[in-house]
């Protein structure tokens, strides 16, 4: 059951764990993308410091999901969900495949996508960003990551795989101008625990090529345990890093940083 709390359902806040691949030593040649260009503006956030509340009523404003005899209201796995610009609510379901729209009394407007390996198809459907116009960008983590792009209406408008290819699972994030934020790992693979992996946070532009790498940071570290060949394992409780890609709507007027026509 999909519910939203009667303060609001919130529309398009992203906050990705960011895990990933290893790619070959080319692509960490990219150049290195100076804070606010691109349309990617990188901010830095102490959890410790923060002083945000949020507030639940006591009732749902909206309830998806109570009508036993709606198919289309059944869910298995929701890995997303957002507001369009007339009040309807999209949410995407991992385990068919689609993404539906629902009117804002909860009454299934459409769907798109199904479970299939052709365009506007997912064989694993993963995440759901809504950027400008209503535009539904849909990742798909099956290797080769890749997003299939949608229009609010249902039409599928193209997919999405990124230059060079990310072969792995990873998380990503979407901005309002079509530009994506993606990230993936350059493992150290040190037995002895010394190094940490590297996180590789990239930011691919709307015709799907590498612009260039916004940062790399610190990851998790792993090792060998001696007892077990080959048996590599990462110790409990480490800090790794976290990556936030957030969109921002404008109605009118040219978007921050934006680099031509989005998608």
């Amino acid at each position: 059951m999909l519910t939203a709390p009667s303060c609001r359902l919130v529309p398009v806040v992203l906050s990705v764990l960011l895990l990933a691949s290893c790619n070959r030593d080319a692509e960490l040649d990219s150049p290195t993308l100076p804070i606010d260009s691109a349309g990617v503006r990188i901010v830095e956030s102490d959890p410790s410091s923060a002083d945000a509340t949020c507030t639940i009523g006591e009732e749902p404003s909206v309830v998806i999901g109570d009508d036993e005899t709606d198919e289309r209201q059944w869910f298995s796995s929701i890995q997303g969900t957002g507001r369009l610009s007339d009040g309807s609510i999209v949410a995407a379901d991992r385990a068919t495949g689609e993404v539906r729209i629902y009117d804002e009394t909860g009454g299934h407007l459409r769907s798109m996508g199904r479970k299939g390996e052709g365009p506007g198809e997912f064989d694993d459907l993963f995440q759901l960003w809504v950027t400008a116009g209503d535009t539904l960008w849909v990742a798909d983590a099956a290797a080769p990551w890749r997003y299939n792009v949608f229009t609010a209406e249902s039409d599928f408008v193209r997919q999405v795989k990124l230059n060079p290819l990310f072969l792995n699972w990873i998380q990503g994030g979407v901005l309002d101008n079509g530009y994506s934020v993606n990230s993936k790992l350059k493992s150290a693979r040190r037995e002895d625990f010394s190094n940490p992996d590297t996180l590789l946070v990239q930011v691919h532009d709307p015709e799907d090529n590498l612009v260039g790498t916004l940062a790399r940071m610190p990851y998790r570290i792993s090792g060998v345990v001696k007892e077990i060949p080959d048996y590599w394992l990462s110790p409990l409780f480490q800090s790794f890093a976290r990556v936030d890609a957030v969109g921002v709507h404008h109605r009118a007027g040219t978007r921050p940083g934006h680099r031509g026509p989005g998608p």
